[in-house]
Parts: C-alpha cells; structure tokens; sequence
C-alpha cells in the first residue's frame, strides 16, 4: 500500500512539473531593429523575410 502511495506521488509530482513549462510557452513575439548596409546607413523600405519552421512572414520596413 505505501509503495502504490509513493509511485502515485512520484508520477503526480511529474506531470505537474511538467504542466508548468506548458503555461511559460508564448505563441506571439516581436523582432524590432534597424536596417542597414555595410556602411551603417539606414535602408529606408527594405524587404524583411522571417522564416522558421512552421511559418515564414515577409514584411517592409518602414522609412
């Protein structure tokens, strides 16, 4: 009967830990800079392109 109470605990204390790294995940983000050239000036309406493994977004910059 204890060793059943322990396994229990053992396998409650598991998926609650696991259930916070589930609640830290964030599903939107934002990416914030300059564009520039290799002499540091500003590229004014530059074609930006973010891909990862799910999505790809492609967007202008604004002057």
């Amino acid at each position: 009967m204890l060793r059943n109470f322990k396994m229990l605990s053992l396998i409650a204390t598991l998926i609650l830990s696991f259930a916070t790294f589930s609640l830290a995940q964030e599903t939107t983000g934002s990416i914030e800079g300059t564009v520039t050239d290799s002499t540091g000036a500003v590229i004014p309406n530059a074609t930006v392109t973010i891909q990862g493994n799910a999505f790809r977004r492609t967007v202008q910059s604004n002057d």
